[in-house]
């Protein structure tokens, strides 16, 4: 009979739990099984129990299994961890392999389920002969002092007290030291100032758990980036690391360079949606109204002289009149307002005037502390566009009576724009769904922007925004 397994399941189907369970069963082992429904359950189970694996589901409730995978290893548990899902890409999986889990299987293909979990503990007792192989080929002065001295890696080992007992020249060389003298000398001497940093309690888990640990960190006494594995043993610990300096460089480089890449795709849809508001305008303008024009015409003819149905033809004015009015407002709303030459005021004076006071809803508009000269062009048709976004979301849905609009220009530093209504709010996970906040983030992101929402149910609805100018 096998050794007895301990098993932490992370699953919130109660079906699903028993296909699993009765699954393992099949094979001669006898098994202690944990149950966990949520994140709460499974966090506490992984503090409270030593479990030899970990079964995750891909997705429960606020919870998946790659973050499940995260706190088992910020914990540094070396314990192996399968995800057992109903459907997986097959990118997803190899991401999840790389981020550090053992293996997947599909919950309708059960039957992997024991020889992967053999697999992944024949992996965990490979890994730890390994590492005590290391420490035992270490033990010899001469192959110690072969070995580490031909790795490209810095290299030492120390006491349990942090004393090192041996570093070869690469290490002395990052460390900013010279060989001689260092054997012997305790960690703390060297870099006293880091005694309480994230590395230091990276050496204390090893000592403490026994487990490997890898760490990747900036160390604030050396300037540089350190990825490193710390290998613990009865008398000390071993440690492998790198300056890795230039990759993290590389790194914020390559971030940097998609952030840019972002906002100019962002900065051409928002440039192609301004030409595509115009060629509609124009469209609408030059083609649609002047036929419906020429129809009004005729029908006004047919009324002057009337021969068949006269008591419907008004109705027909009336709606042609109508469609006239209409398509003007279409237009009116989707040329660019020449923001440069009449000034932002005076188009916010328009913009309300045609969107809000002609639905009943009164408009305050203050200015005292503005001074738009300091904004360009292009920042001022944002400003426009981003108050024509909201008053067409406090039309649709605010039922307000009262907007107040309150420009500043802080100084000529910053730039913001609060719109306050007395509508009837909107609950808090509602606020940034909208197609119109999406649209005003994207705008806010151009200019290096903020976004600011303020509202409660039944009390009204305010939107901040602000830029450097």
């Amino acid at each position: 009979m096998k050794q007895s397994l301990k098993i932490l399941l992370l699953e919130d189907s109660l079906i699903d739990l028993e296909l699993i369970e009765r699954e393992l069963l099949k094979i001669d082992r006898t098994y202690t099984f944990y149950h966990a429904k949520d994140k709460k359950d499974f966090l506490a189970a992984l503090d409270e129990f030593n479990v030899d694996i970990i079964l995750s589901d891909n997705s429960i409730s606020q919870f998946n299994a790659t973050e499940a995978l995260q706190a088992v290893q910020s914990r540094g548990l070396k314990v192996p961890f399968i995800i057992v899902t109903g459907t997986m890409s097959e990118e997803f999986a190899v991401e999840s392999i790389q981020a550090g889990a053992d293996d997947y299987i599909l919950k309708d293909r059960l039957t992997r389920l024991n020889a992967a979990v053999e697999a992944a503990l024949l992996k965990k007792q490979t890994e730890k002969e390994k590492s005590e192989a290391l420490h035992r080929l270490i033990r010899s002065e001469e192959q110690y002092r072969s070995l580490v001295e031909r790795i490209s890696d810095g290299f030492m080992s120390l006491d349990t007290n942090l004393t090192i007992t041996y570093i070869n020249k690469v290490a002395a060389e990052m460390l900013g030291k010279n060989m001689t003298g260092l054997t012997g000398v305790n960690l703390y001497a060297l870099f006293p100032e880091g005694k309480n940093g994230s590395i230091y309690s990276a050496f204390r888990r090893a000592l403490d758990t026994k487990d490997n640990v890898y760490l990747e960190e900036y160390s604030q006494a050396l300037q540089i980036w350190i990825m490193g594995s710390i290998y613990p043993s009865a008398s000390g610990v071993s440690v492998y690391f790198r300056d890795i300096t230039e990759k993290k460089k590389l790194e914020a480089e390559l971030e940097e360079q998609k952030h840019i890449e972002q906002l100019h795709l962002v900065a051409a849809r928002l440039e192609a949606q301004e030409k595509e508001r115009n060629a509609i305008a124009a469209e609408l303008h030059d083609n649609v109204n002047q036929i419906l024009v020429g129809t009004s015409m005729m029908m006004g003819q047919v009324i002057r002289n009337p021969q068949q149905h006269l008591d419907k033809l008004p109705i027909c004015m009336s709606h042609l009149n109508e469609a006239i009015t209409e398509n003007r407002k279409i237009a009116h709303e989707l040329v660019s307002p020449d923001v440069a030459e009449t000034g932002l005021m005076v188009q916010l004076v328009k913009l309300t005037g045609n969107m809000l006071e002609t639905n009943d809803i009164k408009v305050n508009i203050i200015d005292t502390d503005c001074d738009l000269c300091c904004i360009n062009d292009k920042q001022m048709l944002a400003v426009y566009r981003i108050a024509q976004e909201q008053c067409t979301n406090i039309i649709k849905y605010a039922k307000a009576t009262l907007v107040t609009i309150e420009l500043s220009t802080s100084g000529g530093k910053q730039f913001s724009m609060k719109i306050t209504d007395d509508g009837i709010g909107m609950q808090k996970a509602e606020k940034n769904k909208g197609i119109g906040m999406l649209n005003i983030a994207s705008r806010l992101s151009l200019l290096n922007g903020e976004m600011n929402i303020t509202s409660t149910q039944g009390k009204g609805f305010v939107l901040e925004i602000s830029f450097p100018v």
